[in-house]
């Protein structure tokens, strides 16, 4: 070559640099990336990892065709916090928030201004789409606003979204396509917000107020999204496109189609993950006709660990999800973490191939950009390592790998075959040797001192630094910092439900005439030193202002209830407020259309204790009806 041809060559190698372009990956074209996750599908759920009950063909043909990954890891044992490590390529354990589950009040935990790998490949000419479940909040106010839902995936660098906004098990039972709600929101989503409380934290939800109309039939879901994307394939064949497919298979729950009913053989989580199969089966099918399966980069994985069997609802003796691995879902062994992993690239990934190489789904980042040739900003992308070495069968480049449970109960380091596990918040640590043990049945954190100091001093300085990726620049802060969070974080949530409740709180009406409960039934004054509970000695202290001539109907203070109406009027019920007593009647009255009147909280029979100052809820009830309730409810009566 001569020197004008090599100048003109280093000439444009810079230009591709310089424009955020790299040159690691030859080839005129840029392939396609095709990203599908199934929901709680674990290790075990598929023939290709050594299930033979039923058969998932697809996934089956998928292993022949490509690789098959033994040692990925789901940075969370539970499905947010994965899925924000999956579009973002950071740790979620970066952040309180992003460690935990969300609730369909919460905004988006994806900044604003976050590169995601959607933003990224839409550099190098990409179209990107994503399809199914979200989970990730919507908005960017708290509590997020079900009706105008703000700031999503499109603000993420998604060209196309259809979306479950949260779980397929979770309300508004409804899709979000490109930022609108399907179907309008003429009929709002009116709501009651509550607290949901896990492990220290405090999260918020909707509840219903009436009904709320169910525009996503559960035994639909899967059908509905193959169909958006075969559409997405077609729509973009002619240019590389990115298509995050993030299925609702296999998550209680299980709804499968009338196609996959009884064909498993073990009931419909099995039927489920025959119905994921399916939907694997048809991108594959659609890529063939296409002609574009050899230009594609096709991986199918799962967001964490399989369920136990209390939750499949198969017996272990049967089928468990998780085998080999101790634990399942929300673990902090093996079982929580380790994931299938397939992926396909003609031409680059040798057919029937198997790799023990660790990677992590917060590598998607990195993988992406590599095959994408766009290079990771410095800020982006904290703590992922291109997968393209362990998907063909070359030295990984990830150093080791941290996994973590919701709310950072516990977290976890694996170096080589060695695996520390750390309870920040005050239980002993538990070391394994994963080759010799894979099991985790052998804790050697007392015969192995000098080993569970090397990998915790691994772990602070993982989040010390900030990042973990060369060349990139997190922000410093100590694990104690991170968890430091959860408090401010608190205080926010009760600051919400405070401004909430002086602007919803419902006028106590007395205009209507009250609700007669079945005849025979006896109703007392409702006064001071009145017995409230026929199973307990428990006396009324006295009674608000507004109460004073009421009457209220003696039940047991434990158990189930239920009170039937027998004419149209006003019921009201006594309980504590959700945040003073884990007994609160709030979220089941709440659901039922109740709300909370303007009536100031009030002493029950004790006068110190917070747990027993109450509230009042009301609801207009219409002839016929039935209230249902449960402990430590007290329903009144005017007559």
């Amino acid at each position: 070559m001569n020197q004008t041809g090599w100048t003109g060559m280093v000439m444009a190698l810079l230009a591709a640099v310089v424009a955020g372009v790299s040159p690691n990956v030859s080839g005129s074209d840029r392939p396609n990336i095709i990203f599908i996750m199934a929901d709680d599908l674990g290790y075990n759920d598929l023939t290709a990892y050594g299930q033979r009950i039923f058969p998932t063909p697809h996934t089956d043909r998928l292993a022949r065709q490509g690789v098959r990954l033994t040692s990925a890891y789901s940075p969370s044992s539970v499905c947010s916090p994965t899925r924000y490590a999956i579009l973002t390529g950071t740790d979620p354990l970066r952040r309180y928030i992003t460690s935990h589950v969300l609730f369909n009040a919460e905004p988006l935990v994806i900044g604003a201004g976050e590169a995601t790998v959607a933003s990224l490949v839409k550099q190098a000419g990409y179209a990107t789409g994503v399809f199914g479940k979200w989970h990730l909040g919507i908005g960017d106010q708290l509590p997020r606003d079900l009706n105008r839902p703000g700031r999503g995936p499109n603000d993420v660098g998604f060209d196309d979204s259809f979306i479950v906004p949260d779980g397929h098990n979770m309300a508004p039972r409804c899709y979000h396509e490109n930022g609108v709600v399907v179907g309008g929101t003429d009929l709002a989503y009116a709501s009651r917000l509550i607290v949901q409380h896990r492990v220290g934290a405090k999260l918020l939800q909707h509840n219903p107020v009436g009904s709320w109309e169910d525009r996503r039939p559960d035994h639909e879901i899967s059908a509905t999204l193959a169909d958006r994307v075969d559409a997405f394939i077609e729509r973009y064949a002619d240019r590389p496109f990115f298509l995050y497919y993030a299925t609702c298979a296999v998550h209680s729950p299980f709804t499968p189609g009338v196609l996959f009913r009884g064909k498993s053989g073990i009931g419909p989580f099995g039927d489920f993950v025959m119905e994921f199969d399916w939907a694997v089966g048809r991108v594959m099918t659609k890529l063939d006709s296409l002609g574009l399966s050899d230009r594609t980069l096709l991986i199918v994985t799962s967001d964490n660990g399989g369920l136990s069997s209390g939750e499949n609802q198969v017996p272990e003796s049967v089928h468990r999800t998780s085998d080999p691995w101790r634990g399942q879902k929300a673990s902090y062994y093996e079982g929580g973490h380790r994931i299938p992993f397939l992926a396909r690239w003609p031409g680059r990934i040798e057919p029937g191939s198997v790799s023990d190489s660790v990677v992590s789904l917060v590598d998607l980042a990195a993988t992406a950009g590599e095959v994408a040739r766009v290079e990771l900003p410095p800020e982006a992308a904290l703590d992922s390592f291109s997968m393209i070495p362990a998907l063909q069968g070359k030295n990984p480049v990830r150093p080791y790998v941290v996994t973590g449970s919701r709310g950072m109960t516990a977290l976890a380091v694996r170096q080589g075959d060695w695996k520390l596990i750390d309870m920040p918040l005050g239980s002993q640590s538990e070391l394994y040797h994963l080759g010799r043990d894979p099991q985790e049945t052998t804790d050697l954190l007392v015969d192995e001192p000098q080993r569970a100091l090397e990998l915790q001093t691994l772990l602070d300085d993982y989040f010390h630094r900030g990042s973990s990726r060369p060349g990139a620049r997190g922000t410093a802060q100590t694990l104690q910092a991170i968890l430091a969070e959860r408090e401010a974080r608190n205080l926010k949530v009760d600051e919400v439900l405070s401004l909430a409740s002086s602007a919803s709180k419902t006028a106590f009406d007395r205009s209507h005439a009250g609700a007669l409960f079945r005849q025979g039934v006896e109703l007392l004054p409702f006064r001071a030193g009145a017995l409230l509970f026929s199973d307990r000695p428990y006396r009324l202290l006295e009674p608000p202002d507004a109460l004073q001539d009421a009457h209220f109907l003696q039940v047991p203070l434990d158990g189930d209830k239920s009170i039937s109406c027998s004419r149209e009027g006003m019921v009201w019920l006594v309980t504590p407020a959700l945040g003073r007593n884990p007994d609160s009647q709030e979220h089941v009255l709440s659901k039922q259309g109740f709300e909370k009147t303007e009536i100031p909280e009030f002493p029950l029979w004790i006068r110190a204790r917070q747990g027993n100052r109450c509230s009042v809820y009301q609801k207009e009830c219409q002839q016929g009806e039935t209230i249902n309730f449960g402990k430590w409810a007290v329903p009144v009566f005017f007559p």
